[in-house]
């Protein structure tokens, strides 16, 4: 994962299997994230440790995008149903509304 340090927008690539894995990790600021999911496994999403296959938020095989407002403290959590490849936009250095 690319470390995220100022305002701007950082992405990055990685690829989620069937343990749960940090996408984003706490910060100092608040950060919009968009993840794409481009495999062809589906990866689910959530905010802990304790996230899996049947209690994260799905984001399907090749067509699924979501965008999540995270705290500073915030960490986004991922899994997948088999390896797939997610890429990942982290915005920060702004106010959420």
């Amino acid at each position: 994962m690319a470390a995220h340090s100022g305002p701007g927008i950082t992405g990055n690539v990685v690829t989620l299997t069937g343990t749960a894995a940090v996408i984003v990790a706490a910060g100092t600021q608040p950060r919009r994230v968009t993840v794409y999911n481009l495999d062809t496994a589906n990866v689910f999403v959530g905010g802990d440790s304790g996230l899996t296959v049947a209690n994260g938020f799905p984001v399907f095989a090749s067509t699924g995008v979501f965008t999540l407002d995270l705290p500073p403290l915030g960490v986004l959590w991922g899994i997948g149903d088999a390896s797939a490849e997610i890429r990942f936009l982290v915005q920060t250095g702004f106010t959420f509304v």
